[in-house]
């Protein structure tokens, strides 16, 4: 996990895919965030997709609403960053 200090999105990635077979559904549902979080910060846009996607459903399965919060406002800023051809107003 040295990696995503480093902002090394590969040697991240390797690290969290090792941690994959942990067998805590929570752990993996989190694993699954923070693999999302990287490649999106690395520009795979469909690959974050995905991972938030799995992400989502372990969080749903285990029941933990924070961590699901904080992976839906993800989505949820992707989407709407997708669907809005302009910034909406701030004041």
């Amino acid at each position: 996990m040295l990696g995503l200090f480093l902002d090394d999105a590969a040697r991240t990635l390797e690290a969290v895919d090792r941690l994959q077979d942990v067998p805590d559904p929570w752990t993996r549902a989190v694993l699954w965030m923070v693999r999302g979080a990287v490649r999106e910060n690395d520009g795979d846009m469909r690959g974050a997709r995905d991972d938030i996607t799995t992400a989502v459903t372990g969080l749903r399965e285990v029941g933990d609403r924070f961590a699901l919060s904080q992976a839906l406002s993800g989505v949820a800023a992707r989407r709407r960053r997708r669907c809005s051809p302009k910034p909406p107003n701030t004041r």
